[in-house]
């Protein structure tokens, strides 16, 4: 997972005013991927 690009995706959302934004994972490693994002994406957004 790419953080930077992914929380700014994120962020642009949150920043047009969505105060709910979800996240999905599509495939296979869906495990690993959520647990990327508490570890990584989930802190770059509250930094």
């Amino acid at each position: 997972m790419n953080v930077g690009s992914g929380a700014g995706a994120v962020r642009a959302y949150l920043d047009a005013g969505f105060d709910e934004v979800y996240i999905g994972q599509i495939g296979p490693c869906q495990d690993a991927f959520f647990a990327a994002c508490r570890d990584k994406l989930l802190p770059a957004l509250r930094g």
